[in-house]
């Protein structure tokens, strides 16, 4: 029997940026049967791809928080700790599918 384990980010295990290789010949093949899946399952509007990486540290103690001002027309991304997180004021946007 196979499992799925969805989990929020949690941006310490993945390589870090500088470390990424480019994009390979067999990717785009990769994203067409993604982008199927998705179409199959009306969710192309929903749902996209996003490259696991991280650019910090994050201790144990923290998640990577995204912030938005709209007015300003700028996103910032930190390290927060987690006792400071309103959860009921939070949603999550990035998960880890293992």
């Amino acid at each position: 029997m196979h499992s799925l384990n969805i989990h929020a980010m949690q941006w310490q295990a993945p390589a870090d940026i500088s470390a990424i290789a480019p994009l390979q010949a067999v990717a785009p093949a990769r994203f067409r049967t993604l982008r199927d899946v998705l179409q199959r399952d009306c969710a192309r509007d929903r749902f996209g791809i996003a490259l696991i990486h991280r650019h910090v540290e994050i201790g144990d103690d923290e998640e990577l928080m995204e912030y938005t001002d709209v007015w300003q027309r700028t996103l910032t991304v930190k390290p927060v700790k987690k006792s400071d997180i309103d959860w009921q004021r939070t949603t999550i946007t990035n998960w880890k599918l293992t």
